[in-house]
């Protein structure tokens, strides 16, 4: 029997955490196209080391196809409970949470799908050089986040 979408959200979320944890004080130096006037040449990044939707589908062994549309939407609703559930962490910690979901990226544009809107508001509109220096931003704060063991227990108290 399949799992319902809060379970592979559950699991994905799970998956997350320890991949955070796993690589906390591991960023990856990439070449930026601009950083402080600087051309990309001289130009680098740290960016915290991403998951592809289809490596998380594995991860959590999502049933079907792991490409297309239907995996898409699948993928999308699973992330977008582990944001919910993100935010109701923040409400009972009472403190501000990184977008965990913003290491799940297209293996075609490094970049989270448009369904990260709901939680980085004006991403889907904005142009592709701010949402990738917003993602970087966010890959900074979720490598700088010290509390995602006590968030995973929280949600675990909350599934």
């Amino acid at each position: 029997m399949e799992k319902t979408l809060e379970e592979y959200a559950q699991d994905a979320l799970e998956k997350l955490v320890k991949w955070v944890l796993e690589h906390q004080g591991n960023g990856v130096a990439c070449p930026s196209e601009k950083q402080d006037g600087m051309d990309k040449q001289n130009a680098t990044v740290m960016r915290f080391p991403t998951l592809t939707y289809k490596k998380l589908a594995e991860e959590i062994k999502l049933e079907g196809e792991h490409q297309g549309y239907v995996f898409a939407t699948k993928m999308a609703k699973i992330l977008e409970k582990v944001g919910d559930m993100l935010g109701k962490v923040a409400s009972v910690l009472g403190i501000k949470i990184p977008q965990l979901m913003a290491l799940v990226v297209s293996g075609d544009t490094n970049l989270p799908g448009k369904g990260i809107e709901k939680f980085i508001p004006g991403y889907e509109a904005a142009n592709k050089n701010w949402r990738k220096q917003r993602i970087e931003q966010e890959h900074k704060d979720i490598a700088n986040f010290k509390d995602w063991k006590k968030v995973l227990e929280e949600a675990n108290k909350l599934w």
